[in-house]
C-alpha cells in the first residue's frame, strides 16, 4: 500500500519561487536525489480543497525530485494562480 500526500502553496510573490527551488535544489543535492527543471508553457493542473475542485490550464514552472526510484516525483510546480496580488 503507498501512501499520497497533496498539498497546496501560495506564494507570496513571483520572485519567492526561485529562493524556494534553490533551497529544494540544495536540499535534494545534499542527498544525492536527482531533480529536472520543470518549465512547461501550457500544463492542466488539477487542484482540490475541501470545498471545491478547480483546474488549472496554462504556464508552469518549478522543480521535480526523485528521491528514490521507489517513489513517485515530489513536483513542486507553480502557476499563475498560485501568487498572491
Amino acid at each position: 500500500m503507498g501512501v499520497t500526500v497533496h498539498y497546496t502553496l501560495r506564494l507570496k510573490d513571483d520572485r519567492s519561487l526561485s529562493p524556494l527551488i534553490a533551497h529544494i535544489r540544495k536540499f535534494a543535492a545534499a542527498r544525492d536525489w536527482p531533480v529536472r527543471d520543470i518549465s512547461e508553457q501550457s500544463t492542466r493542473l488539477d487542484r482540490s480543497t475541501d470545498s471545491e475542485d478547480t483546474e488549472y490550464v496554462g504556464p508552469s514552472s518549478g522543480i521535480e525530485v526523485l528521491p528514490d526510484e521507489r517513489c513517485d516525483p515530489l513536483r513542486f510546480e507553480s502557476d499563475a494562480s498560485r501568487c498572491t496580488p
